[in-house]
């Protein structure tokens, strides 16, 4: 066995950047500049840039590809962006309808009694 290979794996994993920023490139960046993109972050990472830069540096890259993804496809983004406000609106009126139970159930008989004997069908 080699002495020096455990001492050149730490310092070949210590000029790695960050898994995260390397993980958000991969997954959510833009896959046309991916590889140039993890390239410069390694060689940046290398000469002493800090762990925040390339998780800033990341997450500007993804920003930018999701920006420009937008672009090419407006109409799938229109879509995405229907369907999000369809979930919104869903989960607003369910969170309304469930304090009207909330409210019903917490309501004490004595102040309530009237209007439920106002109530049609009782």
């Amino acid at each position: 066995m080699v002495r020096g290979t455990p001492n050149s794996a730490r310092s070949v994993r210590a000029k790695r950047p960050p898994f995260v920023a390397i993980w958000l490139i991969q997954t959510w960046g833009s896959r046309r500049y991916c590889n140039d993109l993890l390239g410069d972050l390694i060689e940046q990472y290398g000469t002493g840039r800090s762990r925040a830069w390339c998780l800033r540096q990341a997450a500007w890259a993804v920003w930018f590809a999701r920006v420009e993804a937008v672009r090419a496809s407006p109409l799938a983004a229109a879509i995405k962006a229907l369907i999000l406000a369809f979930g919104l609106i869903t989960l607003g009126a369910s969170t309304l309808s469930s304090a009207e139970s909330v409210h019903e159930e917490s309501c004490p008989r004595s102040s309530c009694g009237a209007v439920a004997a106002d109530a049609p069908g009782r």
